[in-house]
């Protein structure tokens, strides 16, 4: 079996890792304002994937039976086959792909996320929910993106530093409130 030398397994090959956690800032004698030179960095999830316990599979598994019993019974056979493919799907998305950790870096010109650079310009609105330890997320709307908000958790960032240094480049949505599907969802630990 062939050992992989640990510095390139890390820096080039692991699963759980963004490329752009192994690349460093840009130190404070670069000339011109740039994406990586942060006022604010550091390494988050993409999302946040709760911990499941055995009772919660088992609870789960029973769900989707009670579910494909009542479909089956109802003759409801496309929404028996939905049901079937999101318990799959979800299973072989927790189990094989756990999320990535990926650099974020909040500058003079934009927010940096992996290697997506988005402008101030690009950014309609902004706004944070923090009540720890279950809701740390900076959220962003950007400009034509109608479907969804982009969601940055903030780890042990400081919320009301980072509130303060946006507020100078963006519009901040005052008392947002966490979205009732967000809580449904976390409630239950999908």
């Amino acid at each position: 079996m062939k050992k992989i030398p640990t510095e390139d397994f890390t820096k080039k090959h692991h699963p759980r890792y963004h490329p752009s956690v192994f690349e460093e800032n840009l130190d404070e004698s670069h000339p011109h304002p740039h994406f990586d030179k942060a006022y604010f960095s550091w390494i988050a999830p993409e999302f946040l994937q709760h911990p499941k316990t055995i009772r919660w599979w088992v609870i789960a598994a029973i769900v989707l039976l009670i579910a494909i019993i009542a479909e089956a019974f109802s003759g409801n056979w496309t929404m028996l086959l939905a049901t079937v493919v999101f318990g799959a799907v979800y299973t072989y998305m927790h189990e094989c792909h756990p999320p990535k950790h990926t650099k974020i870096n909040i500058s003079e010109l934009g927010i940096k996320i992996g290697h997506r650079e988005i402008p101030y310009e690009n950014i309609e609105r902004f706004w944070i929910i923090y009540d720890p330890p279950w809701v740390k997320r900076l959220y962003l709307r950007i400009s034509g993106n109608l479907l969804a908000d982009l969601v940055i958790e903030l780890e042990n960032q400081d919320p009301v530093a980072i509130r303060a240094f946006l507020e100078t480049y963006l519009v901040e949505i005052v008392d947002a409130h966490e979205r009732l599907t967000d809580v449904i969802l976390r409630i239950i630990r999908l």
